[in-house]
């Protein structure tokens, strides 16, 4: 049996009396988090849910959002997780998508065939037979998340339950030392369950090795500080800008922390932040990248690999790291587009395109791996922006400033920033100088989502483009600078 839902099932059997997940209401056993997971299954299965059919949601990090998780793949059934901040344009887009048979959201006006609360109302419920899941073969696919493309039009990425046992597998089993997963180890979900980094490395690989998780639905670096003294959290994963924030909370109120390991991802990383850090919380830091084709884990600096500065380890265990060369020839190292082989990276997109070609995922990030096969990210060849661990698309963000009556067209770009990754800038053209910045940054919150929305937006006169039509990032960024 390949479904990733089994890990429950088998972790109640191996850990009757570990924790599983500590809420606001409490905290659940294993076995308890399995009746739990059943009910919601029954739930869905009296609405028609069938395996294969896509159930999309919108839930803040708490236990419903993995009792949902599970529930779903538990059936058979893809699950659809889309970020709590998603507007209801950007909800129904998705919606439609992914052909969903079902819709939850814990907002009333994404309008949702289901609230949220209906998972929360199952916790005291009837006992039902617990059956396990439905099989399910190692390329049926488990979960698609959505994120930002090139075209503006985000991705929709199938991972199979192939894809994210073999990374929870690798987490839970080979990323830290053993003493570091497993009952009496207890890990915080900080980043978004809808965001593929949060739910291998937080959720998926906790619950394999019977570890404790707890949530923060909406980041806090106060909050996350009590939440790691409080509940003994000893290990977490961060996005850089969140690594420095709670480094401030730790200079607001010092005292001793319980934490062991952090894993930072998601962003460029600095020497300099990594030995704040350590030194800070006098914990290990591991570096890590990945992507969300490759389930996200494909390359990782283990307690045991020795450090290079601004390096983010080397190939993850169950994955195979190249580069393509000038000369278009794929090499073990060297310099090029950073290449990916392995049972994490997914085979398709939800419309069916080829993701990969003949197995070897191209990143479309330029990167140098050395000989000694340590990864160093050097930047990307495709115009994404990574602000805070979140993939963002310029033409997406230009899009929704250009659909404003009075912007006759729109540029965005990412700026390097010490704190988020990278900073969304906006420069417009606009049609009367009656459009104001605040106008257009309040035209934004109802179109994009926050983390999507610019961090600053600049009226210019002109915007540099190609022959073609196209923005020459390049020129636009050197005018924003200059």
């Amino acid at each position: 049996m390949s479904n990733l839902a089994t890990i429950l099932w088998r972790s109640a059997e191996r850990f009757p009396g570990a924790t599983s997940l500590v809420g606001k209401q409490g905290a659940y056993s294993y076995p308890e988090l399995v009746k739990q997971v059943t009910r919601t299954g029954k739930m869905l299965s009296e609405r028609s849910i069938e395996p294969g059919d896509a159930v999309l949601y919108q839930i803040s990090n708490s236990p419903a959002v993995t009792t949902l998780f599970f529930a779903i793949l538990s059936r058979g059934a893809v699950a659809v997780p889309v970020n709590p901040q998603w507007t209801s344009r950007e909800f129904q887009v998705a919606r439609e998508r992914c052909h969903a048979k079902l819709a939850i959201s814990e907002r009333e006006d994404v309008s949702p065939d289901l609230l949220a609360t209906c998972i929360e109302d199952l916790v005291t419920g009837e006992d039902v037979v617990e059956d396990g899941p439905v099989a399910r073969e190692d390329a049926d696919t488990a979960a698609v998340f959505f994120s930002s493309g090139t075209t503006g039009r985000p991705k929709a990425i199938s991972l199979s339950h192939q894809n994210l046992m073999s990374n929870a597998e690798w987490v839970a089993t080979r990323s830290l030392p053993s003493h570091a997963w497993g009952p009496g180890s207890h890990t915080c979900a900080v980043l978004p369950l809808s965001h593929s980094f949060a739910l291998t490395c937080n959720q998926n690989a906790a619950l394999y090795a019977g570890s404790a998780l707890s949530y923060l639905d909406r980041f806090d670096s106060g909050e996350l500080l009590n939440q790691i003294r409080n509940l003994n959290v000893s290990v977490t994963a961060l996005v850089p800008s969140a690594a420095s924030q709670l480094l401030d909370a730790q200079a607001r109120a010092p005292g001793d922390v319980p934490l062991k390991y952090c894993l930072i991802g998601g962003a460029p990383i600095s020497a300099a932040l990594v030995d704040r850090f350590e030194r800070a919380f006098d914990v290990t830091v591991v570096e890590g990248y990945g992507l969300t084709e490759t389930s996200p884990v494909c390359a990782f600096r283990t307690p045991d690999t020795a450090r290079k500065p601004n390096s983010v380890g080397v190939a993850a265990g169950h994955a195979e790291l190249n580069v393509l060369d000038e000369a278009g020839r794929r090499v073990p190292s060297g310099t090029g587009e950073l290449l990916v082989r392995g049972p994490g990276v997914c085979a398709r997109y939800l419309d069916a395109e080829v993701a990969t070609e003949d197995g070897w995922l191209k990143t479309g990030d330029l990167a140098r791996i050395d000989q000694e096969g340590h990864v160093f990210i050097e930047g990307r060849l495709k115009d994404i922006i990574i602000r805070n661990g979140y993939n963002v698309s310029p033409v997406e963000v230009e899009q929704a400033l250009e659909a404003h009556p009075g912007v006759d067209e729109a540029g965005v770009v990412g700026i390097a920033d010490a704190n988020v990754g990278e900073e969304i800038v906006a420069a417009v053209v606009v049609r009367s100088d009656a459009v104001t910045v605040e106008d257009l940054r309040g035209f934004c919150v109802s179109a994009l989502a926050r983390y999507k929305q610019p961090d600053r937006i600049l009226r210019v006169a002109s915007i540099p483009k190609g022959a073609k039509g196209q923005v020459l990032r390049d020129a636009l960024r050197a005018k924003i600078l200059t």
